[in-house]
């Protein structure tokens, strides 16, 4: 027999783009929510942070020390004109529990 070990999450992280694909020079705007295990809204206790990163994985954009709003933040940040081309990332990091990534 092994025994289980459950730990509870505080909130768990969504992550959304206004497009699934973008061109040179446009905005990206995107909006994280944050909910419980009864999806209801929250604001995490940790501070949180986004990272943006490009195909070569280097961070083009960070916020650090967001807040929620009704369990909702949203951002935005402009493409340059000749941008890397490839699969970019966003990483959400709440705490040490609470993570999130999202590739477009």
């Amino acid at each position: 027999k092994r025994a289980l070990t459950y730990a509870m999450k505080d909130a768990s992280i969504l992550i959304q783009l206004n497009k699934a694909i973008f061109s040179p020079g446009q905005l990206v705007q995107g909006r994280l929510f944050a909910f419980n295990s009864e999806t209801n809204a929250v604001s995490p206790r940790d501070k949180c942070s986004i990272t943006i990163n490009d195909p070569d994985n280097t961070a083009i954009v960070s916020y650090s020390k967001i807040t929620f709003t009704k369990g909702k933040h949203e951002f935005q940040f402009q493409l340059a004109d000749r941008p890397p081309f490839g699969i970019w990332s966003i990483n959400a990091q709440c705490g040490n529990d609470v993570s999130f990534s999202l590739d477009f």
